[in-house]
């Protein structure tokens, strides 16, 4: 199966560009402004459903590319191992020449909670926030901790960046979204008011 080439996903960007769809009549314009805010809306809303399926799709278009590149690293990884037990062993072959200490694996960490942390982690995670919560939760800092021990590893930790970024560009613009809306809402509000007067 040939292998089709994914760029990497710099940002989510993209996914708010849409194909212009001439539409197969040709519209007629509204007759009152109240119609056209109407109209507004309705077409902010199918704008905003083609947007997150954008959004969604190039997340997963990244998670296949990171996919396919573990595939890859670990094809290689098995291939060296293959070529590496395939070495004749012969002591005449075999120059002395002094190996490298084996890396020390990396540590696990297995942290206890206690049955008091345990209930105190559970009941501020179900707990409402207060004014002192940040509005948005910065992005995790995965470049501060240790390196991956495997090529799995590598991949786990950018599934989860992608993902994380994903869920933030998602959120913040959900924000965007809302606050166009309340003002197109606003806006019909006042044209129906001032209608009915």
């Amino acid at each position: 199966m040939a292998s089709i080439f994914v760029p990497l996903l710099a940002f989510s960007a993209p996914s708010t560009l849409l194909a212009f769809s001439a539409p197969s009549t040709p519209s007629t314009p509204s007759s009152s402004r109240v119609a056209q805010l109407q109209g507004l809306l309705a077409d902010h809303d199918a704008h905003d459903v083609q947007v997150r399926a954008n959004m969604r799709a190039l997340v997963r278009r990244e998670c296949i590319r990171i996919l396919r590149e573990l595939a890859v690293k670990e094809a290689r990884l098995a291939a060296a191992a293959a070529a590496e037990s395939g070495r004749p062993s012969h002591s005449k072959h075999q120059h002395a020449q002094p190996s490298a200490p084996a890396p020390a694996p990396a540590p696990r960490h297995r942290v206890s909670l206690t049955p008091a942390d345990r209930a105190a982690m559970i009941s501020n995670m179900e707990a409402s926030p207060d004014g002192v919560a940040p509005e948005v939760v910065p992005q995790p800092d995965l470049s501060l901790c240790r390196p991956p021990a495997s090529v799995r590893e590598w991949a786990h930790r950018e599934l989860l960046i992608v993902v994380s970024r994903a869920l933030f560009d998602l959120k913040s613009y959900g924000v965007h979204v809302a606050r166009r809306r309340a003002s197109h809402q606003q806006a019909l509000k006042r044209e129906i008011e001032r209608a009915a007067q």
